[in-house]
């Protein structure tokens, strides 16, 4: 079975799509007759480069740039597939395509991730529009419910959603984990031993975008917790900040390490406490499970699909995004006791392994595709 990806040129090369290629990669290994046709792998000229440069630029504009589409809710993108006179010569049997509907899929299967989150359990706020953004794709599931295909919403919730408003064809929606072959659960005797007497208790933040993903509030909020308690802790930055610098200030418990590498990213989960994420605006956030994994106590924003993630709380906390609500997340893990936090970090753990870990997203992912196989 050969499945043409849907892909821009210009997102070569970006973190989103090398993860989409080792997602793919990993199941071709599992399913022998399976096989993505990429048309962008052979896009080297010069159009493609400056294509690249200026998605890159656009990036580095600044957090602003980013947060308006917030107010204004979301749509699912309806465009030409990329280079779809490949489409042909490639001889695919499916299509897959990522928050992007091709207004054309020739006949052939879809296979789609996309959002469904009603807009007041996504972001904080939003503006008069989101209602109709939702309603509008609403109409759009209720088409995709009759076309040959398989929809990932990646969360129970948005399946919930599905099955109300289209229980005859909710059968076609799925909940796909993201595959991490290179991520493994941390020893739960490492995780106990880290936490016991742990002196000083760290607190990390990762995140390229670091506007976006909470790291002001993050900074404040820090600064007045550990103010306020007795506990010795500290916090750790992982981030290039490409969305715009964000001022750390100098102090010895707030340690900034800059953009590093995936392996020393691992480190610094390993030998941390607690992970702490409070984004404006987040689709998934794959660092909430890589804290999981390593036996972190999680504090993530409370909206969907966050609050999936660390199980509406009985794995890890949730907070709104301001400074006032961060504080007091980050007190409240200061005060209990060394038993709680341990405890919820072992949930944490758990439930990475039973939800998220490879060999259950692999058996989800080749249930689809075999889904997709017979309607094609």
């Amino acid at each position: 079975m050969k499945i043409f990806m849907n892909t821009p040129s210009w997102n070569i090369g970006v973190s989103t799509d090398i993860e989409l290629q080792r997602k793919m990669t990993c199941l071709a290994e599992h399913i022998p007759d399976i096989e993505f046709y990429y048309p962008h792998s052979k896009i080297l000229s010069l159009p493609y480069n400056a294509k690249k440069v200026m998605n890159f630029l656009l990036r580095k504009v600044g957090h602003t740039s980013v947060m308006p589409e917030c107010e204004v809710g979301w749509t699912l993108m309806e465009q030409p597939l990329y280079n779809e006179a490949e489409l042909k010569f490639s001889k695919c049997d499916a299509i897959y395509s990522q928050g992007i509907l091709p207004t054309n899929t020739f006949g052939k299967p879809l296979l789609l991730d996309l959002l469904y989150i009603r807009p007041e359990d996504m972001y904080p706020s939003f503006g008069v529009r989101a209602q109709d953004s939702f309603d509008n794709l609403t109409k759009t599931i209720k088409r995709l419910a009759e076309c040959p295909g398989v929809y990932n919403l990646r969360s129970d919730y948005s399946l919930r959603l599905v099955e109300h408003i289209c229980p005859e064809q909710a059968w076609k929606f799925c909940n796909l984990p993201f595959l991490l072959p290179y991520l493994q659960a941390t020893d739960s005797y490492a995780i106990t031993h880290k936490h016991q007497n742990a002196q000083p208790l760290r607190f990390l933040f990762c995140g390229a975008q670091a506007h976006r993903k909470g790291l002001p509030v993050v900074i404040e909020s820090f600064l007045r917790a550990s103010e306020q308690s007795s506990v010795k802790c500290e916090l750790h930055i992982i981030s290039a900040m490409s969305d715009g610098d964000v001022a750390v200030p100098n102090v010895d418990n707030i340690i900034c390490h800059g953009a590093l590498s995936y392996e020393e990213t691992q480190d610094l989960f390993r030998q941390s406490h607690v992970y702490i994420m409070p984004s404006e605006c987040e689709s998934f956030g794959l660092t909430y499970l890589e804290a999981m994994a390593n036996g972190l106590v999680v504090i993530a924003r409370d909206y969907e699909p966050q609050r999936e993630i660390v199980d509406y709380g009985s794995c890890g906390l949730l907070t709104k995004t301001d400074v006032n609500a961060v504080t007091e997340s980050i007190m409240r893990v200061l005060d209990i006791t060394e038993e709680q936090r341990l405890s919820l970090a072992i949930k944490a753990r758990q439930r990475f392994i039973d939800r998220y870990c490879y060999d259950v997203a692999l058996h989800k992912w080749t249930q689809a595709i075999d889904n997709l196989r017979r309607q094609k």
